[in-house]
């Protein structure tokens, strides 16, 4: 079990890690911007799981369900924005869109 739980961890920190990568190198992009805090949201759900599994309590389940409220929060915010940019260009040309929304 002890294994299993470092292999785990292990996991978990490589998923975190390309979410800070992907915040550091694709920051020009806001849609890339938000995958990579929802892959670094990944990342910690799946410590908060394996903790409460090894720990045989709900606490980590409850924080589980709370970063997960938070996602869906983010996710709602990005598709709106989304809606808000094809609404003004009828395209979804990132790069060109964001410009225009400055205007």
């Amino acid at each position: 079990m002890l294994s299993l739980l470092i292999y785990t961890y292990l996991f978990s920190f490589t998923i975190f890690f390309f979410g800070i990568l992907g915040l550091l190198f694709v920051a020009r992009s806001y849609f890339f911007v938000i995958i990579s805090f929802e892959t670094m949201f990944l990342a910690i759900n799946l410590n908060f799981f394996m903790f409460s599994i090894f720990t045989d309590s709900i606490l980590g389940l409850s924080l589980v369900f709370i970063v997960l409220i938070v996602s869906a929060i983010e996710v709602v915010i990005l598709l709106s924005f989304i809606i808000l940019v094809f609404k003004k260009n009828y395209m979804f040309d990132f790069y060109s869109s964001f410009k225009n929304i400055k205007n």
